[in-house]
């Protein structure tokens, strides 16, 4: 008997199906590869599983794999993919690009999937305790600036952020480029 409370049942909550292999040849092909060879899981949280993929000539690819109870299939990663999208193309924010990806499991690898760059580099956390005070308030600078942009920008509705292609005739309220706002499906709001 596990210790943990309903161990099997949370198990099963975050369990996905998929085929690595194919996961595995569309992120070379993302890199202009044939396929990637390496994959390594990297995390695996309540949300989603993220692997490291590799290819031969040396390009890293972040993939990540929606549990079911990361949120309504389709929206959740729509969404955040149009997220990433719209901080690194409109805001010019440092966000890792997207380069592929898929709203359902009706493909190759038989699981919604978001691929993107790596982004390389030590993590804040591993360096905080070493940096001075003016590395500090350089970084929390940098980090306000952030915020500012993102808080500057004028949404006139409340919900979820999509690119408009990825809501096929739904109701939606246009912003910026082919960026709209769709319905919200954010797992703390629908509680």
């Amino acid at each position: 008997m596990s210790a943990k409370f309903n161990e099997i049942d949370r198990l099963n909550e975050r369990y996905v199906k998929f085929r690595p292999t194919e996961l595995q040849r569309i992120a070379g092909e993302a890199v202009q590869q044939d396929y990637c060879p390496d994959i390594a899981k990297l995390a695996e949280g309540g949300f989603s599983k993220v692997f490291l993929l590799r290819a031969k000539n040396g390009r890293e690819v972040i993939a990540r794999i929606p549990t079911p109870i990361a949120g309504p299939p389709h929206y959740t990663t729509a969404s955040e993919v149009a997220t990433m999208d719209f901080l690194r193309d409109v805001l010019k924010l440092p966000v890792p690009e997207v380069l592929a990806y898929s709203t359902t499991s009706d493909n190759p690898v038989g699981a919604e999937y978001i691929l993107m760059e790596r982004v390389k580099g030590e993590s804040l956390f591993s360096r905080w305790l070493s940096l001075t005070t003016d590395e500090i308030k350089d970084i929390m600078t940098q980090i306000a600036d952030i915020e500012r942009k993102i808080f500057d920008f004028h949404f006139p509705v409340y919900g979820s952020l999509y690119h408009k292609k990825d809501l096929n005739g739904e109701a939606r309220i246009p912003i910026v480029e082919d960026f709209c706002i769709g319905p919200i499906f954010c797992p703390a709001v629908l509680a």
